[in-house]
Protein backbone atom coordinates (compact mmCIF):
# COMPACT_ATOMS: atom_id res chain seq x y z
CA UNK A 1 0.00 0.00 0.00
CA UNK A 2 1.64 3.28 -1.25
CA UNK A 3 1.20 6.38 -1.13
CA UNK A 4 -0.54 8.87 -3.32
CA UNK A 5 0.38 10.04 -7.24
CA UNK A 6 1.49 13.57 -6.05
CA UNK A 7 4.87 11.91 -4.66
CA UNK A 8 5.28 10.49 -8.33
CA UNK A 9 8.23 11.99 -9.65
CA UNK A 10 8.92 11.86 -13.72
CA UNK A 11 11.30 14.51 -14.57
CA UNK A 12 14.26 11.77 -13.43
CA UNK A 13 13.07 9.41 -16.16
CA UNK A 14 12.73 12.22 -18.86
CA UNK A 15 16.49 12.76 -18.54
CA UNK A 16 16.89 8.95 -20.31
CA UNK A 17 14.56 8.97 -23.19
CA UNK A 18 15.26 4.85 -23.90
CA UNK A 19 14.68 4.49 -20.01
CA UNK A 20 11.76 5.79 -20.27
CA UNK A 21 10.51 3.60 -23.27
CA UNK A 22 11.51 0.61 -21.07
CA UNK A 23 9.83 1.38 -18.31
CA UNK A 24 5.96 2.54 -20.06
CA UNK A 25 4.68 -0.83 -19.25
CA UNK A 26 5.71 -0.58 -15.53
CA UNK A 27 4.14 3.28 -15.52
CA UNK A 28 0.52 2.09 -16.97
CA UNK A 29 0.70 -0.73 -14.50
CA UNK A 30 0.95 1.82 -11.59
CA UNK A 31 -1.94 4.27 -12.73
CA UNK A 32 -4.08 0.58 -11.76
CA UNK A 33 -1.81 -0.74 -8.46
CA UNK A 34 -0.23 1.17 -6.02
CA UNK A 35 -1.15 -1.02 -2.53
CA UNK A 36 1.12 -3.59 -2.06
CA UNK A 37 -0.33 -6.04 -0.33
CA UNK A 38 -4.04 -7.46 0.34
CA UNK A 39 -5.72 -7.21 3.61
CA UNK A 40 -8.73 -9.60 2.88
CA UNK A 41 -8.74 -13.48 1.58
CA UNK A 42 -12.31 -15.33 2.25
CA UNK A 43 -10.02 -18.79 1.38
CA UNK A 44 -12.09 -21.00 3.17
CA UNK A 45 -10.06 -24.21 2.24
CA UNK A 46 -12.53 -25.15 0.17
CA UNK A 47 -12.96 -25.15 -3.99
CA UNK A 48 -15.46 -24.07 -6.70
CA UNK A 49 -16.38 -27.13 -8.92
CA UNK A 50 -15.72 -26.70 -12.47
CA UNK A 51 -18.34 -23.96 -13.95
CA UNK A 52 -18.76 -22.80 -10.51
CA UNK A 53 -18.45 -19.14 -9.81
CA UNK A 54 -18.33 -16.43 -6.92
CA UNK A 55 -18.77 -13.05 -6.34
CA UNK A 56 -17.92 -11.57 -3.17
CA UNK A 57 -18.02 -7.53 -2.48
CA UNK A 58 -16.59 -6.65 1.05
CA UNK A 59 -15.96 -3.68 3.47
CA UNK A 60 -14.01 -3.08 6.67
CA UNK A 61 -11.45 -1.59 8.63
CA UNK A 62 -8.12 -1.99 8.21
CA UNK A 63 -5.34 -0.68 11.00
CA UNK A 64 -2.45 1.60 9.16
CA UNK A 65 0.01 3.78 9.59
CA UNK A 66 1.87 7.41 9.08
CA UNK A 67 5.43 7.71 9.11
CA UNK A 68 6.81 10.12 11.10
CA UNK A 69 10.85 11.77 10.01
CA UNK A 70 12.70 13.86 12.23
CA UNK A 71 16.29 14.91 11.76
CA UNK A 72 18.39 16.12 14.25
CA UNK A 73 22.44 17.61 13.39
CA UNK A 74 24.29 15.85 16.04
CA UNK A 75 27.82 16.39 16.48
CA UNK A 76 30.41 13.02 17.01
CA UNK A 77 32.31 14.14 20.44
CA UNK A 78 35.11 11.94 19.21
CA UNK A 79 36.53 13.58 15.77
CA UNK A 80 33.94 16.63 16.20
CA UNK A 81 32.63 15.80 12.84
CA UNK A 82 28.60 16.95 12.36
CA UNK A 83 26.09 14.72 10.55
CA UNK A 84 22.42 14.49 10.31
CA UNK A 85 21.00 11.83 12.51
CA UNK A 86 17.16 10.77 11.25
CA UNK A 87 14.65 9.34 13.16
CA UNK A 88 11.59 7.33 12.68
CA UNK A 89 8.14 7.28 14.13
CA UNK A 90 4.98 5.75 13.44
CA UNK A 91 1.17 6.28 14.34
CA UNK A 92 -1.63 3.72 13.97
CA UNK A 93 -5.31 4.39 12.62
CA UNK A 94 -8.16 3.01 10.90
CA UNK A 95 -9.02 3.19 7.65
CA UNK A 96 -11.96 2.10 5.55
CA UNK A 97 -11.03 -0.91 3.27
CA UNK A 98 -13.55 -2.32 0.33
CA UNK A 99 -12.97 -5.36 -2.35
CA UNK A 100 -14.12 -7.06 -5.15
CA UNK A 101 -13.37 -10.79 -5.78
CA UNK A 102 -14.29 -13.18 -8.52
CA UNK A 103 -13.30 -16.88 -8.66
CA UNK A 104 -14.35 -19.86 -11.06
CA UNK A 105 -13.32 -23.12 -10.74
CA UNK A 106 -11.88 -24.31 -13.59
CA UNK A 107 -10.53 -28.48 -12.69
CA UNK A 108 -12.12 -31.41 -10.59
CA UNK A 109 -9.21 -33.36 -9.84
CA UNK A 110 -5.91 -32.44 -10.91
CA UNK A 111 -3.18 -31.48 -10.17
CA UNK A 112 -3.55 -32.46 -6.47
CA UNK A 113 -6.57 -34.53 -5.90
CA UNK A 114 -9.35 -31.84 -5.56
CA UNK A 115 -8.94 -29.46 -8.17
CA UNK A 116 -7.98 -25.94 -8.92
CA UNK A 117 -9.74 -22.47 -9.01
CA UNK A 118 -8.46 -19.65 -10.06
CA UNK A 119 -9.70 -15.75 -9.74
CA UNK A 120 -8.66 -12.52 -9.28
CA UNK A 121 -9.18 -9.38 -6.40
CA UNK A 122 -9.66 -5.88 -6.62
CA UNK A 123 -9.21 -3.98 -3.13
CA UNK A 124 -9.22 -0.54 -2.12
CA UNK A 125 -7.19 -0.42 1.24
CA UNK A 126 -5.79 2.93 3.17
CA UNK A 127 -2.22 2.71 4.25
CA UNK A 128 -1.00 5.94 4.80
CA UNK A 129 -3.47 8.53 6.44
CA UNK A 130 -2.43 11.66 4.37
CA UNK A 131 -2.29 9.82 1.40
CA UNK A 132 -4.87 8.01 -1.24
CA UNK A 133 -4.30 5.38 -3.54
CA UNK A 134 -5.14 3.63 -6.43
CA UNK A 135 -6.76 -0.27 -6.10
CA UNK A 136 -4.49 -3.29 -5.31
CA UNK A 137 -5.25 -5.87 -8.25
CA UNK A 138 -3.87 -9.44 -7.64
CA UNK A 139 -4.24 -13.05 -9.71
CA UNK A 140 -4.49 -16.68 -8.10
CA UNK A 141 -4.85 -20.29 -8.37
CA UNK A 142 -5.92 -21.96 -5.59
CA UNK A 143 -4.76 -25.86 -5.57
CA UNK A 144 -6.66 -28.24 -4.10
CA UNK A 145 -5.51 -30.90 -1.76
CA UNK A 146 -7.12 -33.99 -0.96
CA UNK A 147 -10.29 -33.55 1.30
CA UNK A 148 -10.26 -35.50 5.03
CA UNK A 149 -13.08 -37.22 6.52
CA UNK A 150 -14.25 -35.75 10.05
CA UNK A 151 -17.57 -38.21 10.76
CA UNK A 152 -19.89 -36.06 9.94
CA UNK A 153 -17.94 -32.72 8.67
CA UNK A 154 -15.45 -32.48 6.48
CA UNK A 155 -12.05 -30.83 6.55
CA UNK A 156 -10.74 -28.95 3.40
CA UNK A 157 -7.73 -27.25 2.59
CA UNK A 158 -5.25 -26.04 -0.78
CA UNK A 159 -2.66 -23.77 -1.57
CA UNK A 160 -2.83 -20.75 -2.99
CA UNK A 161 -0.27 -19.07 -5.10
CA UNK A 162 -0.28 -15.56 -6.98
CA UNK A 163 0.54 -12.56 -8.52
CA UNK A 164 0.09 -9.07 -7.19
CA UNK A 165 0.67 -6.65 -10.73
CA UNK A 166 3.53 -3.76 -8.92
CA UNK A 167 4.13 -0.52 -9.97
CA UNK A 168 7.63 -0.31 -11.17
CA UNK A 169 9.73 -3.06 -13.04
CA UNK A 170 8.75 -5.83 -10.52
CA UNK A 171 5.74 -7.62 -9.15
CA UNK A 172 4.66 -9.22 -5.63
CA UNK A 173 4.35 -12.80 -5.29
CA UNK A 174 2.76 -14.75 -2.36
CA UNK A 175 1.84 -18.08 -0.92
CA UNK A 176 -0.93 -19.38 1.28
CA UNK A 177 -2.27 -22.52 3.23
CA UNK A 178 -5.98 -22.26 4.32
CA UNK A 179 -8.10 -25.18 5.74
CA UNK A 180 -11.99 -25.33 6.50
CA UNK A 181 -13.61 -27.47 8.26
CA UNK A 182 -17.47 -27.75 6.72
CA UNK A 183 -19.77 -28.30 8.95
CA UNK A 184 -23.26 -28.40 7.99
CA UNK A 185 -23.75 -24.64 5.77
CA UNK A 186 -21.11 -23.67 7.98
CA UNK A 187 -17.82 -23.37 7.41
CA UNK A 188 -15.52 -21.88 9.65
CA UNK A 189 -11.85 -21.50 8.11
CA UNK A 190 -8.13 -20.18 8.75
CA UNK A 191 -5.64 -19.12 6.42
CA UNK A 192 -1.81 -17.89 6.37
CA UNK A 193 -0.07 -16.18 3.84
CA UNK A 194 3.12 -15.31 2.66
CA UNK A 195 3.59 -11.72 0.47
CA UNK A 196 7.04 -10.78 -1.03
CA UNK A 197 5.67 -6.90 -2.15
CA UNK A 198 6.23 -5.28 -4.82
CA UNK A 199 8.51 -2.41 -4.93
CA UNK A 200 7.11 0.86 -3.19
CA UNK A 201 7.49 3.21 -5.95
CA UNK A 202 6.30 5.87 -3.56
CA UNK A 203 8.81 7.00 -0.18
CA UNK A 204 7.81 9.24 2.40
CA UNK A 205 11.31 10.90 1.70
CA UNK A 206 10.71 13.19 -1.06
CA UNK A 207 13.99 12.48 -3.07
CA UNK A 208 14.15 8.95 -2.82
CA UNK A 209 12.62 8.76 -6.36
CA UNK A 210 14.85 10.98 -8.16
CA UNK A 211 18.29 10.46 -6.24
CA UNK A 212 17.82 6.41 -5.55
CA UNK A 213 15.09 4.90 -6.87
CA UNK A 214 16.15 3.71 -9.97
CA UNK A 215 19.27 1.86 -8.47
CA UNK A 216 17.50 1.13 -5.43
CA UNK A 217 14.26 -1.02 -4.71
CA UNK A 218 11.98 -0.68 -1.57
CA UNK A 219 10.64 -4.71 -1.65
CA UNK A 220 9.74 -6.17 1.99
CA UNK A 221 8.01 -9.53 3.20
CA UNK A 222 4.47 -9.57 4.57
CA UNK A 223 3.28 -12.28 6.70
CA UNK A 224 -0.98 -12.02 7.18
CA UNK A 225 -3.22 -14.46 8.73
CA UNK A 226 -7.11 -14.62 8.30
CA UNK A 227 -9.98 -16.17 10.58
CA UNK A 228 -13.45 -16.42 9.26
CA UNK A 229 -16.70 -18.19 9.16
CA UNK A 230 -18.63 -18.50 5.98
CA UNK A 231 -22.36 -19.09 6.77
CA UNK A 232 -25.06 -19.83 3.93
CA UNK A 233 -27.73 -17.88 3.66
CA UNK A 234 -31.42 -18.79 2.55
CA UNK A 235 -31.08 -19.02 -1.52
CA UNK A 236 -33.42 -16.47 -2.65
CA UNK A 237 -33.27 -13.79 -5.80
CA UNK A 238 -30.41 -11.23 -5.67
CA UNK A 239 -29.97 -12.25 -1.61
CA UNK A 240 -26.41 -13.08 -1.45
CA UNK A 241 -25.87 -17.16 -0.68
CA UNK A 242 -23.23 -16.67 1.95
CA UNK A 243 -21.97 -14.21 4.30
CA UNK A 244 -18.49 -14.17 5.60
CA UNK A 245 -17.51 -12.19 8.56
CA UNK A 246 -13.48 -12.17 8.10
CA UNK A 247 -10.49 -10.89 10.48
CA UNK A 248 -6.84 -10.82 9.98
CA UNK A 249 -3.55 -9.80 11.44
CA UNK A 250 -1.51 -8.67 9.30
CA UNK A 251 3.00 -7.64 10.09
CA UNK A 252 3.28 -5.55 6.61
CA UNK A 253 6.75 -4.68 6.89
CA UNK A 254 9.69 -3.35 9.24
CA UNK A 255 7.84 0.35 10.52
CA UNK A 256 5.21 -1.18 12.33
CA UNK A 257 6.30 -1.91 15.72
CA UNK A 258 3.04 -3.68 15.94
CA UNK A 259 1.15 -6.31 14.27
CA UNK A 260 -2.00 -4.51 12.52
CA UNK A 261 -5.10 -6.07 12.18
CA UNK A 262 -8.04 -5.79 9.61
CA UNK A 263 -12.04 -6.70 10.01
CA UNK A 264 -14.22 -7.33 7.21
CA UNK A 265 -18.00 -8.55 5.93
CA UNK A 266 -18.72 -10.19 2.65
CA UNK A 267 -21.06 -10.74 1.04
CA UNK A 268 -20.64 -13.53 -1.66
CA UNK A 269 -23.13 -14.47 -4.63
CA UNK A 270 -22.25 -18.37 -6.31
CA UNK A 271 -23.10 -19.06 -9.27
CA UNK A 272 -22.90 -22.58 -12.11
CA UNK A 273 -23.58 -25.75 -11.10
Amino acid sequence: MLSNRKGFRITSLKKDGMRLGRLALPVVCAALCMCNFATTSFNLGKLLLPGESMFTVSAGKTSSYTLDRQEDWVRDPNTGIGKLDTLYDTSTYFGPSAAIDYRLGVLSKYPFGKGVEIGFLIEYPVQMSRYRAPPLLQFDARLGLPMMDLGRMAYHHNMDIGWIVGGWVDNGWFAEYAAGIEIGKVIPYGNVRITRTPTDIFNDEEDVFEDEFLMHHNRRWNVRGCLGVSLQLPRWPIVPDFIVPEFAVLYPNALLKTPGISGHIGLRWQYGL
